[in-house]
Formats: structure tokens, sequence, C-alpha cells
């Protein structure tokens, strides 16, 4: 399945530049910047739920049907009361073509928003459901993306490719679980559903708020730089800054693989110390990739993005190297967020990002008000710089900032103790 995957994020990357060349810095911009709204109401929408599912169903299975149920319940309430506030926004910001594809991507996103199943999924130790349906679904969704631009439609017929890749993961998903969890001769009537809302919301909602403030503090200080931009320097900003933003995180695809089948080594790894170097490695290894693109991003930089989008995106190219070596960084953060993880750390790790959230709507404001793109670019390096180093080295008395040094002091020798350790060499 990781092969698999980086096969398709090799074809969407490709269907994503060819739709970005079609429609240009501006229409991109469009159609990003109003994702970044939905983005925002299906994470609030998601309210920690995810994570509470996976939690419930692993403890109690027979606790499965009630707690999926109602997390759908509340998501949809909440996804419907947050788009629609954004609707009215828009409305009076935006004109008449934007707001009819806003209805059109909420309708989409609404099936993203509402889809508890996934968690279920892996917490019965099921995720191959997820992985084939969310793959097959994928790929569909890319093949219409692809003749919506050969065809030449209008950009509210890019809100389909959506529609279907949502609409049929969560079907496909509902059916498999109702066909494991639904009993045939099932009395599940109303009123009885009312009565147990009554003991399950409450509690969802109180379970889910510290982590519906951890998640919302993640899409802000990756996300915020779009709404910024929007407002300060307009959509055709948000263009340039995601279609060059796409391009710089596309090589980090097959590290995050390796960093993922590496890991299960420091999972399985008993002795602390060892943990600590494993990690290392891992760091020298993304360092050393991304440090090679990097050089090959800042001396030809211009002429890929002009390659790959056209002449229109030509100001995409000044933030690239900024975003490439922020993408560095982004990967180092997977890697100390995975050894937090390993360390059961999972209250460390809400606190960081409600801080970082927090952290990043002054520093995003002031950077894109006072230098627009090439801000947006700033504030993402500092960002990810600030996550992945500084705000990791409080937890366990330093062990990540011990990790980092080890990976800076002797990089050569962690690399090969992690690569004997993988069996990759002897």
């Amino acid at each position: 399945m990781v092969l698999e995957k980086i096969i398709l994020s090799v074809a969407m990357l490709a269907i994503n530049i060819y739709v970005a060349r079609y429609l240009g810095p501006t229409g991109f911009g469009v159609i990003t910047y109003i994702i970044t709204w939905l983005s925002l109401a299906v994470v609030a929408s998601n309210f920690g739920t995810n994570t509470i599912i996976f939690q419930k169903v692993s403890a109690n299975p027979k606790s499965a049907r009630s707690i999926v149920s109602y997390a759908l319940f509340l998501r949809f309430f909440i996804y419907a009361g947050i788009s629609l506030i954004i609707y009215n926004y828009l409305y009076y910001t935006s004109g008449e073509n934007n707001r009819t594809l806003y209805m059109l991507l909420a309708v989409s996103f609404l099936f993203q928003s509402v889809d508890c199943y996934s968690w279920y999924f892996d917490a019965k130790l099921k995720s191959k459901y997820n992985s084939i349906i969310n793959v097959s679904a994928l790929a569909i969704a890319l093949v219409i993306r692809y003749l919506v631009v050969y065809f030449s439609l209008s950009i509210e017929w890019l809100a389909l490719p959506y529609l279907v890749n949502f609409a049929i993961s969560f079907l496909l998903k509902k059916y498999f679980f109702d066909k494991a969890e639904c009993l045939p001769n099932d009395n599940f009537n109303v009123i009885k559903k009312i009565k147990v809302a009554k003991r399950y919301l409450p509690a969802l909602l109180c379970l889910g708020f510290p982590l519906f403030l951890s998640e919302m503090s993640i899409l802000i200080y990756t996300r915020m730089s779009n709404l910024y931009l929007e407002y300060f320097d307009g959509v055709e900003a948000v263009g340039h800054y995601n279609a060059t933003y796409t391009i710089s995180v596309a090589w980090t695809v097959i590290p995050i693989a390796l960093i993922t089948s590496l890991f299960t080594l420091i999972y399985n790894e008993k002795d602390n110390g060892t943990q600590i170097k494993l990690g290392s490695g891992l760091i020298v290894m993304c360092m050393f990739i991304g440090i090679l693109i990097s050089v090959i991003s800042v001396t030809y930089g211009k002429y890929f993005i002009l390659f790959l989008y056209g002449e229109e995106y030509e100001a995409s190219a000044s933030i690239f190297p900024y975003l490439m070596i922020s993408s560095i960084f982004s990967l180092i953060g997977v890697i100390s967020y995975r050894m937090i993880i390993a360390k059961n750390g999972y209250k460390y790790i809400a606190k960081k990002m409600l801080f970082m959230g927090v952290v990043s709507l002054p520093l995003n404001l002031w950077l894109v008000k006072s230098y627009g793109l090439l801000g947006a670019a700033y504030s993402a390096l500092i960002i990810e710089l600030i996550s992945a180093t500084i705000a990791n080295y409080f937890f366990k008395k330093g062990s990540i900032a011990a990790m980092h040094f080890i990976a800076l002091s002797s990089p050569l020798k962690i690399l090969k103790l992690t690569l004997i350790k993988a069996r990759l060499i002897k």
C-alpha cells in the first residue's frame, strides 16, 4: 500500500499542476481560498471525535454503533452551522461565481466532515478498508479532474471531483460499517436515539474540546497564510503561494513513507538511548535528501516553476527556496512528533499545537501584511523551524533536543547505525 500511495501521490501532483496551469493564478487561488475555509469547517466539526472513536471502540467494541452514530450527528450539525456562517461572509465579500463554487464544494466537504468510519476501521484493525476505499475514490476523482480540464469546463465543475471522492469514500465505508454493526431486525427508533443522544453528546463535547483546540491550532498555523494573503493581496497571491507550496512538499512523500516504515524499529526498541539514536538517523537521512533538493531548487527553481506552471506563475518562483527549506523542517517535525507519541506525550503535543496556533496568528498577520507573498513564505519557514525545534525541546528533559544534537554532531556515524538496524546495509 505504501507503493500505491506514492504512485497515487505522484499522479495527484501531476493533475494538480495540470489544473493550476488551466485555471491560472487567480482561478487556482479562488478554489484554494474556498477550500481553506471549508477545511476549517471540517476540522471544527470533527471536534476531536476521531480520537474518541478510536479510543472507545478499541476499549469497548460493543459501543461502536452508538459512538459512531452520535459523533456523525454532532459533526453534521457543527459543519452545517459553520459552513453557513462562512457562506454569509463570502456572500458579501466575493463574486456570484465564487458563491456558487462555494456551495458546490460545501456539499462535497460535508461527506468528508461526517466520515466517522475511518477511525472505526482503524480501531477494529481493519485499516485495509480505509486504504482500498480511499485510494479507489481518489483515483476516480483524479480522472474526473483531468477530464474537466481537458474539456475546458468552467471552474464550478472542479467541485465534482471532490464530491465524487468524498461521497464514494463515505458511502462505501458506511455500507461496510452497517454490514458489520447493524442487525437486520434493528428497532433503534427515533425516540431511543434521542434518549441515547442525551447521554453521548455531552460526553463527546466534553472529551472532544481539548482535542478540538489542538486540531484547530494545527490547521491555523498551516493554512492561515491563505486567508491573510487573500485579504491583503487578493486571490492571485493565494494561487501563487499554493502552486509553489504544492511543489515544495511533493518530494516529502518518499521520506515520509521511509519514516513510517522505519519507525516500527523505534516503537519496538526498548532502550531509550537506542530509540533516540535511531530517530537521529532518520533526521540525518531527511536532511541529506532535503539539502540536496534545496540546492537544486535555489539554482534552478525559477526554470522549474515556469516549466511546470507556465509564465503566469513567475511570481511563484521567488518563494520556492524558502518553502523548500520549510519542508525540511516539516519532516524533522514529523520525526520529532512521532518520537513524542512513542513516549506517550499526547498531552505535550496538544499543548504544543495550541501554542503554535497562538504564535502563528500574529506572526502570519505581520509578515503577510508587511511583505505579501514573501511574508507568507517567511512565516511558513519560521513556524516550521520553531515547531520542529524549540517547541519540542521541553519534552521529557530535552530528549528531542538530544536527538537533534546527535544528528548534527555525528551525522555519518548515526546514519550508519540506523541503516544497519534497518538491514539496509551490513
